[in-house]
């Protein structure tokens, strides 16, 4: 039996979000977030080899905007920087409140690009639609899939907030800093319920599956920059 990690659980279900949104069904030639998507102003960026790549970012906005900074020395990889989920740091475990569980509160965002001359209109249109919502629904349908999380019968416990940041609200894009004209699906006090302890089987598989979240970005940024 291994001890769940926390920040590895978020990586895993990202992975298996950007697989899931990159089946191509019966009959098909490309996913339906390709299909979707192609009216979105940067979403050739989003896309590897006509797949979608999504980041996981887990730490404190502080290194979330550090590992950002190294990325985008490099031009050519700057712009492969998103979507993203942002896993934000420290991570609140509940214990004792049935035995041998741990709730697990997480503070999300789900972010990606946009025009900073976008009304909210033309962002809801395009960011919201295509990208972010998308994202965001196959993310919780992942955790009830994934089978390693207790979900009653109301669902994922979370608060969600659509955060439109450019246009007329740049106070509100220099407090939340994330360095680029970014909108977010934010989920906060997001809570999951775990085992402490869990089959070495799932406990590889998510170590594994998150890992594969980074491993295949580096590749990507790699084949890009070549």
């Amino acid at each position: 039996m291994n001890s769940v990690n926390a920040v590895n659980l978020i990586g895993a279900l990202t992975y298996r979000t950007s697989k899931a949104l990159n089946v191509i069904k019966k009959g098909e030639t490309e996913s339906e977030i390709l299909k979707n998507v192609k009216g979105y102003k940067y979403w050739e960026n989003m896309f590897h080899k006509n797949e979608i790549h999504l980041w996981h970012y887990p730490g404190t906005q502080n290194e979330i905007l550090e590992t950002w900074g190294k990325i985008q020395k490099d031009q050519l990889s700057a712009i492969k920087r998103y979507p993203a989920i942002l896993n934000y740091q420290n991570i609140r475990q509940e214990r004792g409140r049935k035995p041998g569980m741990s709730r697990i509160f997480y503070q999300l965002a789900i972010v990606a690009p946009v025009d900073s001359q976008w009304t909210t209109q033309q962002r809801n249109d395009n960011v919201f639609q295509y990208v972010l919502r998308p994202i965001y629904d196959e993310f919780i349908r992942q955790i009830d899939r994934s089978g390693w999380f207790e979900v009653g019968f109301d669902g994922v416990h979370h608060s969600y907030t659509e955060v439109f940041t450019t246009g007329t609200s740049y106070n509100q894009v220099i407090r939340m800093q994330y360095g680029d004209y970014l909108d977010a699906i934010q989920l906060t006090d997001l809570r999951l319920d775990v085992k402490l302890n869990m089959c070495i089987r799932d406990a590889q598989t998510i170590e594994k599956e998150s890992r594969q979240v980074t491993d295949a970005l580096f590749d990507i940024l790699q084949t890009y920059k070549n």
